[in-house]
């Protein structure tokens, strides 16, 4: 009985495990698809800007956090010697642009 059970016990645990793999994995490919998606950069508010002071098509970039508030990107090119975050709040329009290695280099308003 004690076989039985422990034998249950462990095969609900691995396939729980499973399902948490798979469901992480699902939403790792859907930050891929926005990483990648050079349209839907095109379409934020900050990416004239970002683009004018960085030329953003030269870096990778990632969406590290897009809500209702604020939209975090992470730029970096291939051997990430170069690595930009732009935090852009959405409330008032305001960009600022960090470079990982000199701090802040832009923070504005943009109208």
């Amino acid at each position: 009985m004690k076989t039985l059970f422990l034998t249950t016990a462990a095969a609900t645990l691995l396939l729980s495990g499973n399902t948490l793999i798979a469901d992480h994995s699902s939403q790792r490919n859907y930050t891929n698809f926005i990483q990648n998606s050079e349209t839907r950069l095109q379409d934020y508010t900050e990416y004239e800007m970002l683009n004018e002071k960085l030329d953003i098509q030269r870096y990778q970039t990632k969406v590290e956090t897009d809500n209702n508030n604020t939209r975090i990107l992470i730029m970096s090119n291939n051997d990430n010697q170069e690595q930009y975050k732009s935090i852009f709040i959405k409330d008032t329009n305001r960009l600022k642009i960090i470079e990982f290695k000199r701090g802040l280099i832009f923070d504005e308003v943009l109208q």
